[in-house]
């Protein structure tokens, strides 16, 4: 399903797409049905890839770089940890 979605961005306008979100469906997926480590190893996955299509679209990860790629991928980290802890109380 990553590699679907990397694809579907690929050719839809990198991190510009609005279909980046499409991560979280695999993420809340992952986090309700998967341990916390697969969870995680998803979320480093998605980051890895989520700068390698940042680094396609042209940014430059200086001190700046960096720090606007951490505030636009900070949503996907919140929900996973958020969708991890919740998910053992609902069954």
């Amino acid at each position: 399903m990553i590699i679907f979605i990397t694809w579907i961005l690929w050719n839809t306008g990198t991190i510009q797409s609005p279909l980046l979100n499409l991560y979280l469906l695999v993420v809340i997926s992952s986090a309700i049905t998967l341990d916390k480590v697969t969870t995680t190893l998803e979320i480093i996955l998605i980051f890895a890839v989520y700068v390698f299509l940042g680094a396609k679209s042209g940014i430059e990860y200086d001190m700046a770089g960096f720090g606007e790629t951490m505030v636009y991928f900070s949503p996907f980290v919140l929900v996973a940890y958020i969708t991890t802890m919740l998910a053992p109380d609902v069954y």
